[in-house]
């Protein structure tokens, strides 16, 4: 009987995992890049309540400042938001008008990189690269050449965020996940 072998019981396991009322599957964001990146780069090491916040308050940002749709910005409009909010330390203290993303963590404990900079080197490097939308990111993800541009951002080396914003983009890869 296979049921006893470790390999058996781990499938059976992952077969179960859609049964698991709290486990929502990623929906992504097939037509924005920038929030693509801002997932992919703020959900390393948080929860991802933290995470949500972040994403509602840049959407409502975007809409209620700029007048524009944030399901469809990319990596060039990420820049200029940040731009916009007076750069990476600003945009992390805040996004909208009486709001705040107010999430100034870190991409890891010793010698860190602010998050918001962090999305600011993503959204530069993969524009540097030609990655402006998710489109431009489906197309190019198997190049070695974009994604060590994202694996040389500090923290993001390991790259675990960078198969986090293919994911995010719609693009079918795994993700190691401490959640599993």
């Amino acid at each position: 009987d296979l049921s006893d072998e470790p390999a058996e019981l781990i499938v059976s396991a992952a077969r179960r995992l859609d049964q698991w009322p709290f486990l929502e599957p990623p929906l992504g964001y097939p037509d924005s890049l920038a929030l693509c990146i801002i997932d992919a780069i703020w959900s390393i090491g948080v929860q991802y309540g933290q995470v949500k916040n972040v994403i509602k308050n840049y959407r409502q940002w975007v809409r209620c400042s700029l007048r524009d749709d944030p399901e469809t910005r990319g990596a060039v409009d990420l820049c200029h938001d940040i731009d916009l909010a007076a750069g990476p330390t600003k945009f992390a203290a805040k996004v909208a008008d009486g709001g705040v993303v107010a999430n100034r963590t870190l991409t890891s404990r010793r010698n860190g990189l602010l998050k918001a900079d962090a999305v600011y080197q993503a959204a530069g490097a993969l524009a540097g690269q030609q990655v402006f939308t998710t489109a431009d990111l489906r197309n190019r993800h198997l190049d070695p050449v974009v994604e060590a541009a994202w694996c040389a951002i500090p923290g993001q080396g390991s790259g675990i965020s960078w198969r986090y914003v293919q994911m995010n983009a719609l693009i079918e890869d795994l993700k190691p996940d401490r959640m599993i």
